[in-house]
Formats: C-alpha cells, sequence, structure tokens
C-alpha cells in the first residue's frame, strides 16, 4: 500500500483473517527512501478458532456469510501417499493435509511439492496417519501397527518434512469414539500412538454426532481434550480435524439434524481455556459417502436445514 504523507499518517492495513505476520514500512522523502522491514508483527486473535471445511475434488460451497479459513484435504494413491492438489485449497487459508503412513522417501517427495504452497496459503499443517485408535480402519489402525511402529513412522515422516521447511506443521489425531464405540483394539490405549511433544503442533480428534445422544460424542472429545491439557499431553493447541451430523444418529438414538450437537462444539471451540487452532466441517456429498458419515450441510443440497441455521449464527462475522 502507498500512500502520500505530510508529517503524521495512520494506515489501517488489511490482513486475511486469522493470519499472523509483519508488515514493513518504506518511506520515500525528497532525501532517498529508507525502509524498516517487519516493523510491526501482528497475530490471530487469541480465542478465535479458524473455521474449516472439506474440500473434495473442488473447493464445496461454504455457506454464505461464512469464509473459511482452513482447508481439510486428503493424499491419495495407496494408503493415502501421494498429493497433487494443494491448487484446490480455498486461496488464503490453512492447509490441514491428510496423508497415510509415508516412507522417508514420500514424505520427501510430498514436501517438496508443498513447499512452494507456502507463499499463497497462510500454513500448512500435515495430519499423518488419523484416527489411528481403530480396529482395522486404515493400514495404521491399531490392529496393524504397534505404537512403536507407528511413533517412528511419524518421526520419520516429521524429519523428512521439517528438512524440506521448518514451517510444516503436525496435527495428531486420533478418533474421538476409539473407546467408548468399541473401536480401540484390545490392549490398546487412545494416546499409546502420541508420538512426543516435539513432534506436535497440534492435537486433535475426529468425531460424528452418531453416537446415541449428543452428550456422548461430546464426552468423547472431552476425553482426549483433557488428556492433552492435564493428563500427560503436550497441552498444545486443539484442533477438531472432522466434525459433522449423521443420518445414521436416530438409529442409534440420537437426532439427525441435530442443533444441540453444532450448539455444544461451539461451546468447546469457543471456549478460550481449550485453546483451539480450528475445527472442520466434514461436509460429505452421498456420492462420497454412501455409507453416511456426514452429509452436506450447506451448498448443493442442505439435507440438515435447523443446524445449518445454528452454525451460521454460531461462526458468522469470525
Amino acid at each position: 500500500t502507498s500512500v502520500s504523507v505530510s508529517s503524521t499518517t495512520s494506515l489501517t492495513c488489511n490482513a486475511p483473517a486469522q493470519s499472523a505476520g509483519t508488515v514493513s514500512v518504506s518511506a520515500t522523502t525528497a532525501a532517498g527512501t529508507g525502509t524498516k522491514a517487519s516493523a510491526y508483527t501482528y497475530s490471530a486473535p487469541s480465542g478465535t478458532a479458524l473455521i474449516g471445511w472439506w474440500v473434495y475434488g473442488t473447493p464445496a460451497t461454504i455457506p454464505s456469510p461464512l469464509t473459511p479459513q482452513m482447508s481439510l484435504m486428503y493424499a491419495g494413491g495407496t494408503n493415502y501417499t501421494t498429493f497433487n492438489d494443494a491448487g484446490s485449497a480455498y486461496p488464503g487459508t490453512e492447509l490441514l493435509i491428510s496423508v497415510g503412513a509415508l516412507t522417508s522417501g514420500q514424505a520427501s517427495t510430498m514436501a517438496t511439492y508443498l513447499q512452494p504452497f507456502f507463499s499463497s496459503l497462510s500454513g500448512i499443517t500435515v495430519r499423518p496417519m488419523w484416527e489411528m485408535n481403530t480396529n482395522g480402519w486404515w493400514a495404521w489402525s491399531g490392529n496393524l501397527l504397534t505404537a512403536a511402529q507407528y511413533i517412528s513412522t511419524w518421526q520419520t515422516m516429521w524429519t523428512q518434512f521439517k528438512n524440506v521447511d521448518a514451517r510444516f506443521k503436525f496435527h495428531w489425531c486420533p478418533n474421538a469414539q476409539g473407546t467408548s464405540s468399541g473401536n480401540l483394539p484390545s490392549g490398546r490405549t487412545n494416546t499409546d500412538t502420541f508420538p512426543g511433544a516435539a513432534y506436535v503442533d497440534y492435537v486433535g480428534v475426529d468425531v460424528y454426532d452418531c453416537n446415541g445422544a449428543v452428550g456422548n460424542s461430546i464426552s468423547d472429545i472431552q476425553l482426549i481434550l483433557t488428556w492433552n491439557q492435564t493428563g500427560g499431553g503436550p497441552n498444545a493447541p486443539f484442533i477438531i480435524g472432522e466434525y459433522g451430523l449423521s443420518t445414521s444418529a436416530s438409529t442409534n438414538g440420537g437426532n439427525d439434524d441435530d442443533t444441540a450437537f453444532i450448539t455444544d462444539i461451539a461451546n468447546l471451540v469457543k471456549t478460550p481455556a481449550n485453546n483451539f487452532h480450528g475445527h472442520v466441517y466434514f461436509s460429505c456429498p452421498s456420492s462420497e459417502c454412501p455409507n453416511i458419515i456426514s452429509g452436506p450441510f450447506g451448498g448443493g443440497s442442505n439435507i440438515f436445514p435447523n443446524s445449518l441455521s445454528v452454525y451460521l449464527s454460531q461462526y458468522a462475522g469470525e
């Protein structure tokens, strides 16, 4: 931004929502030009978490008037080991990229591909081997990888990404319903795969409103949240990597269009003591989720109108 001044001028610089960075100042006078690099620093407001959305193929329609601040995407290939679609992320957002159990070479290749996108995104966070506290869901589920194997794989990936660019961040994200819904393999715990505070920037969970009463799902989140803060975890900022309503909720004694679930998530997100960095609604079109995890929430086919209204009222303007 250029502005003419006489003696003293106040100048406002608009930055992307939830961004952080520096402002450099250059002043030209009759005597010449002087520049002060990184004269000012600014950071995202505390207590306001990034609003995220799943990007499938091309960016989904975010319900107006919301502005996406985080883009959830998934690697492709066998067991989520390749990725070449970062350009589909919502412009200027933080990319949350979910990847499988990458080898050292695969991690280096992916990091090298992603590194140039730091110039167009507000950040890149890697979400390796998510929902690991499950039984047979993924190639890295607890019945297929031991805790030691998981941790070794994570630390190798972390090293390769950091070797390419120290700005990469990492999100450790178990399934919130590992224990309560019987998904946790025998002899394992929800947190035995934690790779160490030095290798993790964010802790979080994935959770869906398909576990009967809404309070069950919220309690599942609280288990990991409490562990993170006071139960031996790293007390890291928190991200809900995926959450959503479910058309299977009613069959489990719950409610499909469940406004209480949306409200309860918002209450957790907006409590400063919980230190939320972001939350991602997983709006899945029926063509992508035939087995029903989370139906469309906004955009082309809104099947949860009451919850959409509550969601907009909770986050509009953030």
